[in-house]
């Protein structure tokens, strides 16, 4: 079995810099093409954002998804459906078996919206 790992964002960083730190070095870094920023400050996002974005990501390698396990959507509103996993549909979504008003039913989602049930 082959363990792939693919970027959230790709292309982006996230640094945990003190505010008053000289960001010159890092705008010198080879491949920064630039900084997000607005009114020329560079864009704060808060540590709990950073933390939730992890959070929903699934680490495949320590528990990868078999055909069968049961999984939970991340989305509060789908929170109480439970789904079970039938296969991957690309690299960053999966096919799951969901039951819709008393029907079984085949759906497309990202792999980023589960987690193992």
């Amino acid at each position: 079995m082959q363990s792939l790992s693919e970027s959230l964002f790709p292309g982006y960083l996230f640094i945990n810099l003190p505010y008053d730190t000289s960001w010159a070095p890092l705008r010198s870094t080879r491949g920064v093409a630039r900084i997000v920023s607005f009114g020329g400050k560079p864009l704060a996002v808060r540590a709990s954002l950073v933390a939730e974005l992890k959070s929903r990501v699934i680490d495949t390698t320590a528990a990868p998804l078999k055909a069968g396990a049961t999984v939970k959507f991340q989305h509060e509103e789908y929170a109480d459906l439970d789904a079970v996993f039938l296969g991957k549909d690309g690299e960053e979504r999966v096919i799951l078996l969901i039951n819709i008003l008393n029907r079984q039913q085949q759906v497309s989602v990202p792999l980023a919206s589960i987690a193992l049930g």
